[in-house]
């Protein structure tokens, strides 16, 4: 549904389908996206506990599971930005 405003058509009830597709895949996207973040809080509680647990400690075990949540946590953060880049498109057309 990426049209330009000028080719749009005039018909109210297509206009209106549009708009609830629209204010559906909004709400999909931004049930999403909060489940991300709420993957994203975890990932961090997670790291700071694990990192007081090696503070003191040369456990490898530790220093993997922390890098491999580090990593989750990158990719996890890069597709909540374009996540948000998304809504942010679908709210211009909404408005």
């Amino acid at each position: 549904m990426s049209e330009d405003a000028d080719s749009l058509t005039d018909d109210p009830a297509v206009l209106k389908a549009m708009i609830a597709a629209l204010q559906a895949e909004n709400a999909r996207i931004s049930a999403t996206l909060q489940a991300h973040e709420q993957l994203v809080q975890a990932l961090r509680l997670r790291i700071a506990r694990l990192q007081k647990q090696a503070f003191g400690k040369s456990s490898e075990k530790i220093e993997r599971e922390i890098a491999q949540l580090e990593l989750a946590l990158s990719y996890a953060g890069k597709w909540v930005i374009v996540v948000s880049s998304s809504m942010a498109y679908l709210s211009f057309w909404q408005a």
